[in-house]
Parts: structure tokens; sequence; C-alpha cells
């Protein structure tokens, strides 16, 4: 996913559709075929992220990426599901947060929206601490005499 020119994502999408034919059940091969379709815009990548998220009910970037999907779609109610999901499984995953705000803002939730958005400002903060101002200290160049 480095490169999006269109020969980099055939030669990738080939390798994992080969992994596939070996092994069938790979949850992760299966979410990269996804991203690989969504980066062409294709609309077969949210079938990909579907069989992904069943094949590993607890894949949270599957979810994450199904959830856009279905918020892109104004499919709000199964967006806010997944990525409920996704926020429950990484509470610290950034993306699914701001996406479940999004969610939430555009299906008039704004109280649920306004938590998801302080919750995610939390998590943007730097580290706080003794330890943080030591670490700091550290990386400070002596003064030039």
């Amino acid at each position: 996913m480095e490169s999006h020119a269109p020969e980099a994502l055939s030669r990738a999408r080939q390798e994992f559709e080969a992994e596939l034919k070996l092994n069938p059940n790979d949850a992760v091969a299966e979410y990269q075929v996804g991203q690989i379709l969504a980066a062409e815009n294709d609309p077969a990548a949210a079938a990909r992220f579907e069989r992904a998220a069943g094949l590993n009910p607890n894949f949270a970037e599957a979810l994450v990426a199904l959830g856009q999907l279905r918020l892109e779609a104004k499919r709000l109610p199964e967006a806010i599901t997944l990525l409920e999901r996704a926020v429950e499984l990484q509470p610290k995953n950034e993306s699914a947060r701001y996406r479940l705000m999004v969610a939430y803002r555009n299906s008039g939730r704004a109280a649920d929206a306004a938590r998801q958005k302080a919750e995610l400002e939390r998590l943007q903060q730097p580290p706080q601490g003794e330890f943080t101002e030591f670490l700091k200290k550290l990386g400070e160049k002596a003064p030039q005499k």
C-alpha cells in the first residue's frame, strides 16, 4: 500500500489472492484485498471487508474499513454498530473513534458525538508526567559556551 500505482496494486492483489488460494480463511489477506479494491474505488471492497470481519469478528481494522464504507453510503445505523464494536475491541484506535464520532454526528446523536470527540482529544494529547519530563530533558541540547 506504499504505492497506489495501478501496477503495484495489481501485483499486491495477485499476491494476496494467491495467499487466499492457499488459506481461504486468512482474514488479513481478505482485508488487504479489500484495501486494494478500496484504493481503486472498486465497490467490491465492501464484500472483502465483510468476509474478513466474518472470518475474524475481532478484526478491528476490518470493522473500521467496513464502517467507513457504510458511513459513506449513509447507512448510519450499520456504520455505528460496526464502529462501536471496533472501539470496544481497540479503545485507543483513533481512526475508529473519529469515524464513530462522525457517524454519531451525522445521525443526530450530538451527545454521543461529543463524548467520542472528548475521548479522541484525550488520546491525542502527548503523555505527561515526571518520566516524560525526564525524557524531554535528555533530548535537549546542552547550552553552547
